[in-house]
């Protein structure tokens, strides 16, 4: 399957959002806020959200989502860990 038709797929995209925001919330960080705020650009989004899906590791992403609902932190395992740590208020 092309790239193409990959971010074509219905809903592709949506789990790694998801999961990438599952991941800022849990690190404290308002990806929205931080757009308005020009801390990052609308390129710095897609880019993470392209790392998140990328990463190969939605599965063990959505395990700790499962098993660790009120988490303070992004799992160590974070492909956007650098950037959620430094947009932390």
């Amino acid at each position: 399957m092309s790239t193409a038709e990959k971010l074509t797929r219905p809903g592709y995209l949506s789990k790694s959002i998801g999961l990438m925001s599952t991941a800022a919330r849990a690190a404290g960080v308002d990806l929205g806020a931080a757009m308005k705020k020009g801390d990052i650009t609308a390129v710095d989004y897609a880019t993470m959200v392209h790392r998140c899906n990328s990463s190969n590791c939605a599965r063990k992403c959505e395990h700790w989502r499962n098993a660790e609902p009120d988490a303070t932190a992004a799992p160590s395992f974070c492909a956007n860990l650098e950037i959620l740590e430094r947009l932390k208020p």
